[in-house]
Order: C-alpha cells, then structure tokens, then sequence
C-alpha cells in the first residue's frame, strides 16, 4: 500500500500527479503509527512511503522503523536527491528499509532538469542511485515516458546499465494533477512493446505501468 506522508517537494516536476498544494496539512508521526498498526492488523504486509518526497520528513526513519518491527516490508518511491548523502541511506537502512524507487527522466541532465524543472538536481539524483545500488537495498528507477524523453530512452537505458541498476520501470502519464496538461508519447498499446524490448538487450529487467 502506497501512504502519501507529505505533498511537499523539492523539485517542481512539469507532469506532476499531486493534485494537492505542497503546503498540505501532513499527519503527525503518532498518527502514521496508528496508521501503520491498522494496516497490519488487516493484513497488509507492504507499505510504501511516498509523497509528494517523503525524505522530506525527518521522522522517516522511524515510520521505517515502526512499519519494520511490525512486521511489514517496506519501500520509499523518492526523487533520489537525498539519498547522495550516505549518513541519511544508512540511516533508513538500519530502520529496516527493504527497496527503493527512484525517478530518474533522462541520462541528459538538461532534459531531465527541464521536466523536473529545478537546475542542479540531476546530479543529486545520480548521487543517490549510486549510493543506492552499492548497498544492500533492492532498487529500481522510474522514467516517465513523454515527448521530451522518449526518443532517447534507449541511451538512458544504456546510461543505468553503465551504472549497474538492475530494473528500470517505465510509466505512462498520469491524468491528475499537472499530468492533465501533458499528452503521452503514445495514445495506443502497440507503441509500449518497442520500449520494452530494449532493456532486455542490456540485462536490465523492466515493469511497466
């Protein structure tokens, strides 16, 4: 399950989902906690904390922390520009954090900071894919396919492979929020199958959505 434990953000992403202001009321870390113990009195045994950013929230760790010593398995969809600091990783990693996902638009940092619309933070997500995958964490990246990106989805491919991630997910828009305002790459199911026979030429696995 999917708990969105802020809408705020440090990036400005163009085709953004979050329909809701970033200054949104959040919960308090009692009041996850409740969550949490509902949640597992239920049987859901998965949870993963997103946002918004949800490294954002100082009390992270021990959201991580909580959901692990009840017995879930615990994830984090992130922008990655935290994770370069490895005090931070380390930190979750002890809580009991199990797998990341992080979004990374373009192997070209113009293209990817023109859809994420904040200079600079390319190279803090790079960071944090690399710190990412020398640790022990199960990790992913996510590219959102649109018109600015897909054309080099093959040289982005070749890009993550260079840096040894093992799955990358590939994600049509989202009809909500500022996704409203974009059109995807392609309107019809038999342009995905291309982009998905590329990453099995460079041993990177792949989900779609």
């Amino acid at each position: 399950m999917d708990l969105a434990i802020t809408y705020r953000c440090n990036l400005n992403c163009a085709h953004c989902y979050n329909g809701r202001e970033r200054n949104y009321p959040e919960l308090p870390t009692s009041e996850w906690k409740k969550i949490l113990d509902r949640l597992w009195q239920i049987g859901i045994p998965h949870v993963v904390f997103t946002g918004g950013e949800p490294t954002l929230r100082d009390d992270l760790p021990d959201l991580v922390g909580y959901a692990d010593q009840l017995g879930m398995v615990t994830g984090i969809n992130t922008n990655g520009t935290r994770l370069g600091n490895r005090n931070f990783l380390d930190s979750l990693i002890q809580a009991g954090l199990d797998h990341v996902q992080i979004t990374l638009e373009s192997h070209d940092p113009s293209i990817h900071e023109a859809m994420v619309q904040r200079q600079g933070a390319w190279q803090k997500t790079i960071a944090g894919i690399k710190n990412v995958v020398d640790s022990k964490l199960y990790m992913m990246t996510n590219t959102t396919l649109l018109s600015n990106n897909a054309n080099q989805l093959e040289e982005t491919l070749d890009f993550l492979s260079e840096l040894k991630v093992p799955t990358v997910g590939l994600n049509a828009l989202i009809y909500s929020g500022k996704g409203n305002l974009y059109k995807p790459v392609c309107g019809r199911k038999s342009c995905l199958p291309p982009c998905l026979n590329l990453p099995s030429k460079r041993q990177i696995k792949t989900s779609s959505a």
